[in-house]
């Protein structure tokens, strides 16, 4: 049971860092509003 917590738990910090990144770029009142496509692939 644990390796299935571990494996839901990195996911879903994976995809919570991915979704700060996306929505960094996106936000029009963020340090990172209309970043290139390269911040994304690298955050």
């Amino acid at each position: 049971m644990n390796v299935y917590v571990a494996e839901f738990l990195g996911t879903a910090i994976l995809v919570l860092l991915g979704g700060g990144v996306c929505a960094n770029v996106n936000l029009k009142r963020n340090l990172g509003y209309g970043a290139d496509w390269i911040v994304i692939a690298v955050g």
